[in-house]
């Protein structure tokens, strides 16, 4: 299966099912980069961000707390956006 078609067979899964799948990718993500770099994969990582890759994980893996959802993303940056522009135009 090619990868076009596999990213149309996730987008007709169901919204749930969709993201039971993501958090397995998360929760497989350095199997599947080892995985991957044993074949010879184009995009191996070098020692530098495999050490950071595995520095986040361990992260959140300890602090899931400061984990931050997707859901709501796009507003709280669309905000952050207009403090930044209603400051600017109050200094001018």
């Amino acid at each position: 299966m090619s990868r076009a078609e596999l990213e149309h067979k996730l987008m007709e899964l169901p919204k749930d099912e969709r993201r039971q799948f993501v958090e397995w990718v998360y929760e497989h993500e350095l199997e599947l980069l080892e995985e991957s770099a044993a074949v010879g994969d184009e995009d191996d990582l070098s020692p530098e961000q495999e050490a950071e890759l595995r520095r986040r994980l361990k992260e959140i893996d300890e602090h899931p707390e400061c984990l931050v959802p997707w859901e709501g993303t796009v507003e709280r940056l669309r905000q952050r956006l207009y403090a930044v522009q209603n400051q600017e135009n109050r200094a001018s």
